[in-house]
């Protein structure tokens, strides 16, 4: 339901043909082996009087340069410098820029992985900058035909992006502040048999 709300404010407002800020557009070719991402942020003024923003995504063949699929959603709370460095990505399918710290659960604006594993590239984009908890992500998982449809589980249930993505035992892992001293661990586990995520644990872990 809140896709389609996106999509229809996403229409409104091209209609209505509201100011809109320059667009901030990047183009990630460091995250897939078959694919490259390109970018584009649109700031506006929502009738409630905060700014929020447009974020579109293509994905772009690398072999015959045609685009193959293109996401758009609205925004929500998200900070200035969000998506204005072409540099804020990752990919854990080719290992780009997946050395180092993780802070706040800050994993980048654009985020490769294979999160339902199929062995197929999946995406999460930046959608809040969030509070304590850090950045949360709408998630968009690839089909066989090469198209990207959104998660509403993953999106609307999980947010986070995993601190451990298990395959093995199909398991997704978030950590997550929950007060000064303590993180919640959440493992969320698809079935093999439904194909169905759902929450299986969750614990408080001290920070370190």
């Amino acid at each position: 339901m809140r896709g389609l709300i996106s999509l229809l404010i996403i229409a409104l407002l091209q209609v209505l043909n509201l100011p809109l800020a320059q667009a901030q557009t990047c183009l990630h070719t460091k995250l897939s082996t078959q694919y490259n991402f390109e970018t584009k942020i649109k700031w506006f003024r929502h009738p409630d009087s905060r700014d929020t923003a447009l974020i579109s995504v293509r994905i772009i063949d690398k072999a015959n340069k045609k685009e193959r699929h293109k996401i758009q959603l609205q925004a929500g709370y998200l900070l200035s410098a969000d998506f204005s460095d072409c540099k804020s990505d990752r990919s854990y399918t080719t290992n780009w820029k997946t050395k180092g710290q993780i802070v706040d659960n800050e994993f980048g604006d654009l985020v490769v992985a294979d999160l339902n594993f199929d062995s197929l590239e999946d995406l999460a984009i930046k959608c809040e900058s969030g509070g304590n908890g850090g950045a949360e992500y709408a998630y968009y998982i690839q089909d066989k035909k090469g198209h990207f449809y959104r998660d509403s589980f993953l999106t609307y249930e999980m947010g986070y992006f995993p601190h451990i993505i298990n395959k093995k035992k199909r398991n997704l892992v978030t950590y997550v502040h929950a007060n000064a001293r303590q993180f919640g661990v959440h493992t969320y586990h698809l079935s093999a048999k439904t194909n169905k995520w759902k929450q299986v644990s969750h614990r408080f872990e001290d920070a370190r």
